[in-house]
């Protein structure tokens, strides 16, 4: 008999990849994050900002692709059988070299080959991964208002993408949201996000405009805020730097929503852009991209349920215009 879905019910940790950690480790510094912990066995730093936290692996693979978003740590009720689960959908279970001390953690491979670690954090009488670490510094207090991680967005191969999109349901028990298709420079790319009933966890994935397209396409984490412009600033304040948005979105974003005026001279200078529906609004702004990787910073109303695609094209133009820049 098949296991029953287990959907994953927060994210315990992004882990990106990066061979210098250098522009990885300023970037978190200034969104408010901080060192906290070293790996006991492994290359590998813990960054924390409130409830986020963020790993940063130095080891081989990070030599061969760059900085990436490379694994997912997904909160689980059941870890165990969130694993049996994925095993009887002949979804590849990951063997990992560990030292013998390490916290076993069971785990597998998505389709584009994104590693997903079932977590049980803080649970008493289960493995916690944080037990690897040594503390390297006392986590401060959420800092830049970040509350936690609002999705991560995962570019696929054109062949995958269907097959994530059922890997997610069927595997992880995550809900399809529609498919909408965005402008980018280079043509039409398609993009369907998965997420629990809560909204806890939400994955948004994407695919270039043709299976020709093999250029590599960054992927980001957005980070939730409660006040976008504080957030904003204080990253621009800490060294950080922000995507330009060209003036004449801002222009365009005053003809169709009434706005008041402090407000949008806010979000022209920050680059922030904004997208509502009938149950919200939702304002977001990028940072720079390094290697394949970026952070968004948003701000969502709890009634949005979107991405802000709207605004993708706006987004996408702007950073192949920082792409193109000396």
């Amino acid at each position: 008999m098949l296991p029953a879905p287990v959907p994953p019910t927060g994210v315990a940790f992004a882990e990106l990849t990066t061979p210098d950690p250098e522009l990885p480790a300023g970037q978190l510094a200034a969104l408010g994050f901080t060192r906290t912990g070293a790996h006991r066995t492994k290359p590998v730093s813990r960054w924390e900002n409130g409830g986020v936290r963020i790993l940063l692996n130095t080891g081989p693979a990070s030599r061969r692709e760059g900085t990436r978003l490379a694994a997912i740590g997904l909160e689980s009720p059941d870890p165990a059988g969130a694993a049996r689960r994925a095993e009887a959908l002949l979804a590849p279970v990951l063997p990992r070299r560990r030292h013998p001390d390490d916290t076993p953690l069971d785990a597998v491979a998505a389709p584009d080959g994104t590693q997903l670690f079932f977590c049980a954090t803080g649970r008493p009488g289960l493995p916690d991964w944080r037990d690897d670490f040594e503390p390297t510094g006392t986590p401060a207090a959420a800092s830049g208002g970040l509350g936690g991680i609002d999705h991560l967005a995962l570019s696929q191969p054109w062949h995958q993408f269907d097959e994530a999109a059922l890997f997610y349901r069927s595997v992880l028990g995550l809900r399809p949201q529609e498919s909408v298709e965005v402008a980018d420079p280079h043509g039409l790319l398609r993009s369907r996000a998965v997420a629990d009933a809560s909204g806890a966890v939400r994955i948004a994935l994407s695919i270039g405009p043709a299976p020709s397209d093999e250029r590599p396409r960054a992927q980001h984490i957005a980070l939730a805020t409660d006040d976008i412009v504080a957030a904003a600033r204080a990253f621009r304040a800490a060294g950080g730097h922000l995507l330009p948005v060209p003036a004449n979105y801002h222009d365009d974003l005053a003809a169709r929503v009434e706005l008041p005026g402090d407000v949008l001279d806010a979000y022209r200078d920050l680059g922030i852009l904004y997208d509502e529906d009938d149950q919200g609004a939702f304002r977001h702004c990028y940072t720079h991209t390094i290697g394949q990787l970026f952070f968004e910073l948003v701000q969502r109303d709890p009634g949005y349920r979107g991405y802000g695609a709207v605004n993708a094209p706006v987004r996408l133009a702007a950073q192949h215009l920082a792409e193109q820049a000396p």
